[in-house]
């Protein structure tokens, strides 16, 4: 027994060793000693939260990501001049949510077949077609959609409650003093809100690699287990995942903001006020909730965008459609990195028990 044991060690020390050589090889031929999946090892690792950035420079996962968002916003966008053009307030509120709906769903939809891909690609540990994650969502369709839809309902529902309670306030004197009563109902409302809101930021983190097998209500469930078994790491995870989005945020708005000094610098000396007039007729609709992140030159342009006549209106529209496809990428990017570190966080918490079940341990 104890020869078996020593020869096992013996050959499981020549295979590191092996390993790396070839690493050291590879890395000397100037390739990466990994196939760039965000998996580097055997087990899900800690700092695979980090390798995970490779998915953001896989273009196929980048450019799904910002389709989905790109259509979102186009919905979001039409139904938002449709609903202004009629004018009327209560339709504008319908368009409004709908425009919401519209957006979710188009975000969900493509971001959940990047990250159905980053998902088999990490279990595979090599590149593989996009067809993998475009057949997981046709065959989880109901879950990968209704996940996100699940929290957004509750929270339409919650709002619902706390518009009816503000709608009785228009009541001549007995409205006030009825809103007055029931304020700490309206107060625990809108407390409920936020944390349905911050729920759904969580589960929304790792459900895809759980929607293969689950259920909606099972999925649900499961994810907050997950969360309440693990509590310590799940949030350490999410904590670094959000730290490092956000610093890849900075940086790719930074580098692309920057890019906008030099434009507008040879713009203004070649074109004189007329390039200045054109970016100013940029339509912030388009861009909607990113334009107050938006930083530098293209940030002040977008928040004070608008009054100029009709010619610099279409010019800033042109140029605002091809400036929101570069936006849709730069978002790409992050959402690729974050999702995807949002997988390795979902094996980093279920591994073990996963070989529990399965027995010894073997890569996919």
């Amino acid at each position: 027994m104890a020869n078996e044991v020593g020869g096992a060690a013996n050959d499981a020390a020549l295979a590191a060793n092996l390993a790396a050589q070839k690493a050291k090889e590879a890395f000397k031929s100037g390739k990466l000693p990994y196939p760039g999946c965000g998996r580097n090892f055997e087990r899900f690792r800690f700092w695979d939260l980090f390798y995970a950035l490779q998915a953001a420079f896989d273009l196929r996962k980048v450019v799904a990501h910002g389709l989905g968002f790109l259509g979102g916003t186009i919905i979001m966008t039409l139904l938002g001049i449709l609903g202004g053009l009629i004018g009327v307030g209560w339709l504008n509120t319908i368009f409004g949510i709908i425009g919401m709906l519209g957006f979710l769903a188009s975000v969900s939809i493509f971001s959940g077949i990047a990250t159905a891909q980053s998902h088999a690609e990490m279990l595979a540990r090599k590149k593989l077609p996009m067809s993998e994650g475009i057949n997981f969502v046709k065959s989880r369709f109901g879950v990968v959609l209704g996940t996100p839809f699940f929290f957004l309902i509750l929270m339409l529902g919650v709002g619902a409650g706390m518009g009816v309670l503000a709608g009785i306030a228009r009541i001549p004197y007995f409205g006030p003093i009825f809103y007055g009563l029931t304020f700490m109902v309206t107060m625990i409302l809108g407390m409920a809100m936020v944390v349905i809101g911050f729920a759904w930021f969580l589960a929304l983190f790792s459900y895809v690699p759980a929607a293969g097998s689950m259920g909606l209500s099972q999925l649900t469930k499961h994810m907050f287990s997950l969360i309440a078994k693990n509590t310590g790491r799940f949030f350490g995870h999410f904590a670094i995942a959000n730290l490092v989005a956000s610093f890849l945020w900075v940086l790719v708005n930074g580098i692309f903001s920057l890019s906008f000094l030099p434009i507008m610098g040879v713009g203004v000396q070649a074109g004189g006020a007329n390039v200045m007039m054109t970016l100013m007729g940029l339509p912030k609709v388009l861009f909607g909730m990113l334009a107050p992140l938006m930083m530098g030159p293209v940030g002040k342009i977008l928040r004070r965008a608008g009054g100029v006549s009709w010619e610099y209106d279409v010019g800033g529209w042109l140029a605002g459609i091809f400036l929101l496809l570069v936006v849709c990428l730069l978002v790409g990017i992050v959402f690729s990195y974050w999702f995807s570190a949002g997988v390795v966080n979902y094996h980093l918490l279920t591994q073990d028990e996963e070989q529990d079940a399965a027995g010894p341990y073997r890569s996919a």
